[in-house]
């Protein structure tokens, strides 16, 4: 995969961690898990500045 991300493409990107997140939250999973899972997801993608 590419070091670029296209705006649309990183919107999708965005869009799957942010579900990924509210499954793990309505789980019941702890915040730190949810958290380091939604930065592996962006990371995989290629979005690195992620907080």
């Amino acid at each position: 995969m590419s070091d670029s991300i296209t705006i649309i493409d990183e919107n999708k990107v965005i869009d799957v961690v942010l579900i990924a997140g509210r499954i793990l939250l309505e789980a019941g999973a702890e915040t730190y898990r949810i958290e380091d899972t939604m930065n592996r997801i962006a990371h995989s993608y290629g979005l690195h500045d992620t907080y």
